[in-house]
C-alpha cells in the first residue's frame, strides 16, 4: 500500500516565453521559476511562480493553469489555480510572486488518470502556464490569455545535494533603495543550511537593530511564520551582517526554491521590518553543484 508521502509530488521548472501556439507577445528567454506541490490523498494543489513581469505601473491579473503535454504545444488544461497575494511588484526586485491553490476533488480525475497524469511527469510532460492580463492607462489592456509563460515541470528531487540562493535587501520606502545582500546555502550530505545577510554602512550607522530572521511567505503578503534568527555580528562595533548555521531540512529547501522565504531585519524604529529580501534560487550556480 502507497504511504501518504508517495502521493504527494513536488514538481519544479524554468519560466520561458514564446512558447505559445500560436506565439503571444512576449520574447523568449527566461522569465523566472514554477513550484507546483500536488497531493493526490487530498485532491489539493499549490503554485508557486516568480517571474519577471513588469507589473510596476500595472494593474494585473494572473492566471496560472496546469496542462498535461509540452509547453511548445497546446496540451490539455487539468485545472486552474485561484491565486491570492498577487498584484503588484516584489519590493524592490524587479520580479513578481504568484501564489495559486487549486481544489480538484470535483474534478474528473480517476485513479487511472492520475497514473497518466504522473507518469507524464516523469518524462517532462507536465507544464504550468501563466496568463497575465495587464491594465495600463485608461481602458488600455494587455492580454496574454493563458499563455504568456510557461514551465517544463520536473521533479523537485532533481535539485541535487547542494544548491545557492540569493536575495537583495530593500527598505520599505515608497520608491525602495537596495541596501544589502543575502545568501543561503544547503548541503543535505553535511546537514547544514547556512545564511548570511548583509547591509550597507549608512544602514548599519543610522538603524538601532533589534533582529534579523527569517519568514515564510512574500514580502508584499501579511508577515509569515518566522522560520529562525540570526545571530548579528557586532564584531566591528555597529552589527552589519548576520549570519546562522543550521541543521538543514527538505521543507525549509523547498520553500526556499518556490521564493517562499525571506529576511526580515528589524529596527527600534521600524520593528516591523526595516528592510526585506526575497530569496530565490541560483539555477547556476546550484547546476554546477549538481554536475
Amino acid at each position: 500500500a502507497s504511504s501518504k508521502e508517495d502521493r504527494i509530488d513536488m514538481l519544479a521548472g524554468q519560466l520561458t516565453g514564446s512558447q505559445c501556439v500560436p506565439k503571444c507577445g512576449l520574447q523568449g528567454g527566461v522569465w523566472g521559476e514554477a513550484g507546483v506541490r500536488i497531493d493526490w490523498e487530498q485532491r489539493e494543489a499549490e503554485v508557486h511562480l516568480v517571474h519577471g513581469i513588469d507589473s510596476t505601473d500595472l494593474l494585473v491579473t494572473y492566471q496560472p493553469s496546469l496542462y498535461i503535454g509540452q509547453p511548445s504545444m497546446n496540451g490539455e488544461k487539468l485545472w486552474e489555480f485561484t491565486t491570492t497575494g498577487t498584484t503588484g511588484a516584489l519590493q524592490g526586485s524587479g520580479v513578481s510572486p504568484v501564489v495559486g491553490t487549486a481544489d480538484f476533488s470535483e474534478l474528473d480525475i480517476d485513479e487511472e488518470k492520475e497514473q497518466r497524469i504522473r507518469f507524464a511527469l516523469l518524462g517532462g510532460g507536465l507544464y504550468v502556464s501563466l496568463g497575465v492580463v495587464a491594465g495600463g492607462v485608461g481602458n488600455e489592456q494587455e492580454v496574454y490569455a493563458d499563455c504568456a509563460i510557461r514551465a517544463q515541470l520536473h521533479p523537485a528531487g532533481l535539485l541535487g545535494d547542494k544548491g545557492h540562493f540569493e536575495a537583495t535587501l530593500t527598505d520599505a520606502a515608497a520608491v525602495p533603495e537596495v541596501r544589502g545582500r543575502g545568501k543561503a546555502d544547503y548541503d543535505f550530505s553535511s546537514g547544514e543550511l547556512k545564511v548570511e545577510v548583509k547591509w550597507d554602512d549608512a544602514f548599519a550607522e543610522d538603524e538601532s537593530l533589534l533582529d534579523v530572521h527569517l519568514q515564510f511567505g512574500h514580502t508584499n503578503e501579511e508577515p509569515g511564520l518566522e522560520v529562525f534568527d540570526l545571530t548579528l555580528d557586532d564584531s566591528s562595533g555597529r552589527p552589519k551582517k548576520a549570519k546562522a548555521k543550521l541543521f538543514v531540512n527538505r521543507y525549509t529547501v523547498e520553500q526556499l526554491y518556490y521564493a517562499a522565504v525571506y529576511v526580515n531585519v528589524s529596527t527600534e524604529a521600524s520593528p516591523n521590518g526595516a528592510l526585506f529580501g526575497q530569496f530565490y534560487w541560483d539555477r547556476k550556480y546550484s547546476t554546477k553543484q549538481r554536475s
